[in-house]
């Protein structure tokens, strides 16, 4: 089985968190490999361990999503 996902960029980005208070962060874009769907999810840092959390709550969301309709 090969990987869950593939972060294809990371770049610097500025967005609103939650409370709306501006943060300088990055965007990571990754590749869900099972969908071939190009997402994006924006952090604060550049924090590898974190990151991967964020994409894999990203991942499991997005498969609950596509169960609705099943």
């Amino acid at each position: 089985m090969g990987a869950l996902y593939t972060i294809t960029r990371i770049l610097p980005h500025t967005y609103l968190d939650n409370a709306g208070q501006a943060v300088n962060g990055f965007q990571v874009s990754f590749t869900i490999s099972e969908l071939d769907e190009g997402h994006f999810i924006d952090v604060p840092k550049q924090d590898a361990a974190e990151i991967d959390k964020r994409i894999k709550a990203f991942i499991a969301d997005r498969k609950k999503l596509i169960a609705l309709g099943g």
